[in-house]
């Protein structure tokens, strides 16, 4: 949302046009907060709804794997569009710390909570599924999405030297535990998971050392599950990041 969509090719003129277009979509944003700053308590309470609906085992039986698929989902999108509206609130606004005002959750909040959710139902759906509903197109893409998604805001904020200890606490303790789940499945269903290795590639030099091992240890399975005959050649290629040195302590 804070980069401009320029067409290749496009003229001096287009240019300056799709400039001025993006602004004024991103004033319009800015604007609506002043009026409707309300819907970030709509937002955390569909959240909750949601996150209460799908961890009630009589309910989710009722309404079926697609319902709960499409749910997760659609929280999901819904964290990506709360990513994108902070850095616009943050990028254009300043807080008025001496404002009495009520004022709603920050987007960011939303982000957590709703990922603290997301945590919860991925780890569900793998527990709860058989290896044929695990390997079902809808929850593949799904589990893919959201996986590589939840990664992609753990390195980014790793990366991030102004990212706070408790914000990466929090994200650091729920990629563990998405890993820690990875790890318990049976190679039935881990068999499925064919955009698994390369979504945990990603991760492989991470400096928390609680993660790092557990994407070790499961890559290693990956592994010998594939190959297993490469004996103890394949789990010491893998283990050997290992011994470099951390920046995190473990966070649990």
């Amino acid at each position: 949302p804070l980069i401009v969509p320029i067409t290749d090719g496009a003229s001096d003129e287009e240019k300056e046009r799709l400039k001025e277009e993006h602004m004024e979509t991103m004033n319009e944003f800015i604007r609506e907060q002043q009026f409707f700053s309300n819907r970030r308590y709509i937002g955390c309470n569909a959240t909750m709804v949601i996150g209460s609906l799908l961890t009630d085992d009589k309910i989710v039986e009722s309404m079926g794997m697609e319902w709960y698929i499409f749910l997760t989902s659609g929280l999901g999108k819904g964290i990506r569009d709360w990513e994108k509206a902070a850095k616009i609130m943050d990028s254009t606004t300043t807080p008025n710390p001496t404002s009495t005002t009520p004022v709603p959750p920050h987007y960011l909040e939303n982000v957590l909570y709703g990922r603290r959710w997301m945590t919860t139902f991925l780890l569900r759906l793998m527990m709860k599924m058989d290896a044929d509903g695990v390997e079902a197109p809808p929850c593949q893409a799904v589990l893919k999405e959201e996986t590589e998604c939840l990664l992609q805001a753990f390195l980014a904020k790793e990366a991030n030297p102004s990212c706070s200890v408790i914000d990466m606490k929090n994200i650091s303790k729920m990629v563990s535990d998405l890993f820690d789940c990875f790890n318990t499945l049976g190679n039935d269903k881990i068999r499925k998971m064919k955009w698994l290795s390369p979504v945990l590639s990603s991760c492989i030099q991470t400096n928390n050392v609680t993660i790092r091992t557990s994407v070790q240890i499961l890559l290693t399975k990956m592994l010998q599950e594939s190959s297993p005959n490469n004996g103890g050649t394949v789990e010491n290629a893998v283990k050997q990041p290992i011994t470099e040195t951390s920046e995190y302590v473990d966070l649990r």
